[in-house]
């Protein structure tokens, strides 16, 4: 019989590599903060904590666990009220537990800078006060580690964020936070935040509906910003003259309630001249109910684009309605581009974009009767991505664009020596194609294959 003992790939693996493995992991350690510690909702284990999952497997997996302070520092808190009337010691007592395994986790990461999730499901009070005139002890525990703070997002149906702090402002401020979303924000967050320095924040994430703004915004130095496009817009762009990437909802076309809300066009006023990166989406309450006709703010974004003088690398376009040609005219005038994204998720087919037409403008030499000369455009596209809910498609245009962008020579800027005339495109290296509504063909993207053996990254989806 043979002595010799079979480990598994991953216990072969160096340590250095297994780290790394943890790291990307170990995604967030989600805790739950209930007044009744007997409440189901109370109950969680090891499970939802990848990181103290991850520390018990083994001696080797625990010391290398222990060595990666970043995943213990991303920690997630859902918080509902089940009680009130507890006083202060009552509170601390119910969440003894919570309380020593946050302690455990805020030790583990040591000096990571924190990534902090609240969420409050609680729609008609603040949980964080358990009597009049006290502070939850797990939210005076996070307030000690404010100085940590890297990422916050706070979600809240109706509290503000600065009920979580019971102040108007942090006089220590957030030395460390670069990443800040406030899901339904509203002035108060806006004033808590110029109050409390954050002097090293780049990003900050809006969603959902923007209440008003009627003060000057404290975030000058931003490089991203995600808002929805409301009356009070046009202030965030004034006080942020520097960003590179921008994602902006816009309430566009007919809402579920049936009734139409006001638009506020911001394009016309702004310029931003070290913008690189623009998301563009319909607003998730207009979803349901796919609108006729094209979207009114297209001339403006174009004019907006020309006024910035900005090179622009990445555009991502989601449910907003534009025809074939709208969106041909609209990449011609941005040669820069490098990432492309298109999905026409709840548009009419017949007001969908993704055609034919558009596919053969992409071509390397295009024939499009969508384009006027055969110069093509964004010559320098380096990542394609379309989402498409047609039901038929000309799938012999898709291969011949792919194969005609497909300039194995430039991945590296190479270019032949011998040849008098470079070509005028860069090398496609991702394409990314999915059909919601379509069964997988047999045959019609084989073609395909050779060019992803040599090296493209090709993803075509089909309807499961």
């Amino acid at each position: 019989m043979s002595n010799e003992v079979h480990s598994s790939a991953i216990q072969k693996l160096p340590n250095e590599i297994l780290r790394f493995v943890f790291d990307n992991a170990c995604d967030t350690n989600h805790f739950k903060v209930c007044d009744r510690l007997e409440s189901r909702f109370a109950r969680t284990g090891i499970h939802d904590k990848p990181a103290l999952v991850l520390s018990s497997v083994c001696l080797r997996w625990r010391n290398n666990s222990l060595s990666i302070p970043s995943i213990w520092s991303r920690i997630s808190l859902q918080w509902k009220k089940e009680a009130s009337g507890l006083d202060y010691a009552a509170c601390e007592k119910t969440h003894r537990r919570l309380l020593s395994a946050l302690a455990l986790f805020l030790q583990r990461s040591l000096q990571c800078p924190l990534a902090l999730t609240v969420v409050v499901l609680e729609r008609d009070a603040t949980p964080f006060i358990p009597a009049p005139g006290l502070q939850h002890p797990v939210a005076v525990r996070l307030i000690e580690h404010a100085n940590r703070w890297g990422s916050f997002t706070y979600h809240s149906h109706l509290g503000d964020v600065s009920d979580m702090f019971q102040a108007k402002s942090l006089p220590g401020g957030f030395p460390l936070l670069r990443e800040l979303k406030i899901i339904r924000a509203s002035e108060r967050d806006i004033s808590f935040f110029s109050c409390s320095p954050a002097p090293k924040l780049k990003s900050l994430k809006l969603p959902g509906l923007f209440r008003s703004i009627t003060r000057d915004f404290p975030f000058a130095g931003l490089s991203h910003l995600e808002v929805t496009n409301t009356k009070d817009t046009q202030t965030l762009f004034e006080d942020s003259p520097n960003l590179t990437s921008l994602t902006l909802t816009l309430h566009h076309g007919l809402p579920k309630g049936g009734f139409a809300l006001p638009t506020f066009p911001v394009f016309p006023s702004i310029a931003l001249p070290s913008l690189k990166t623009v998301y563009l989406e319909r607003s998730s309450r207009y979803q349901h109910s796919p609108e006729n006709g094209s979207w009114a703010n297209l001339e403006p974004f174009m004019d907006f684009l020309s006024r910035s003088s900005c090179c622009l690398t990445t555009l991502s376009i989601h449910s907003l309605s534009l025809s074939d040609y709208e969106l041909v005219q609209l990449l011609a005038s941005i040669p820069t581009l490098l990432n492309l994204s298109v999905d026409d998720s709840g548009i009419l087919l017949a007001e969908s974009p993704l055609t034919w037409k558009f596919i053969d403008s992409l071509h390397a030499i295009p024939t499009s009767p969508l384009l006027e000369q055969t110069v093509p455009i964004v010559p320098r596209l380096h990542s394609l991505t379309l989402d498409v809910g047609a039901q038929s498609f000309k799938d012999a245009s898709v291969v011949e664009m792919v194969q005609s962008r497909w300039i194995p020579d430039k991945r590296s800027g190479i270019r032949d020596s011998g040849e008098s005339l470079t070509l005028e495109v860069d090398c496609l290296r991702v394409f990314t194609v999915r059909f919601r509504n379509r069964e997988e063909p047999t045959v019609a993207y084989q073609p395909l294959d050779d060019i992803e053996r040599l090296g493209m990254r090709l993803v075509v989806l089909w309807r499961q």
